[in-house]
């Protein structure tokens, strides 16, 4: 549909700065933040740089662990359960983040929910394997979930 990586990157700005502007103007209705919740550190630097004073940014990891074995505790199902916008990676990066959906029992942020973003939506993932086995270890299916070091998705993201 959208062949060029420019018009990609433009589509998905658009996209979620709307997904932001909504629950920001009811938000400001309020006189309150929109909260988003977010799955990496990176994610929430993002996020906070688009949303400013409109948004309270909580991640519900740091960079210094691995984003493939994190364990949900209960702070990160309280974040959520408060959550107004909840952002994560996709592409099988955050195979922890379905948990902790569903027990925070958000509708708002759960699956296609307007607040439940997937960041690597409309990037073309890279390095998917043509077949995949246990033999292989441990493989991401999907492709490489790690689209936001490449500075060109970072902009889509963003």
């Amino acid at each position: 549909m959208f062949r060029s990586s420019t018009c990609r990157a433009s589509v998905a700005a658009l996209f979620f700065s709307l997904l932001i502007a909504i629950p920001t103007e009811v938000a400001r209705a309020h006189g309150d933040p929109v909260k988003v919740v977010t799955t990496t550190e990176d994610l929430a630097d993002i996020a906070r740089a688009i949303g400013g004073d409109h948004v309270a940014v909580t991640s519900l990891t740091t960079g210094a662990i691995d984003y493939h074995h994190v364990v949900a505790r209960p702070s990160m199902i309280a974040s959520v359960r408060d959550a107004q916008v909840y952002v994560e990676i996709g592409l099988e990066l955050e195979i922890w983040s379905a948990q902790i959906l569903e027990s925070a029992g958000n509708n708002a942020v759960m699956g296609s929910a307007p607040g439940h973003v997937v960041a690597s939506s409309g990037i073309t993932p890279l390095e998917v394997p043509e077949r995949v086995t246990r033999a292989d270890g441990d493989v991401h299916a999907s492709g490489n979930p790690h689209v936001w070091l490449d500075p060109v998705n970072a902009i889509q993201i963003a």
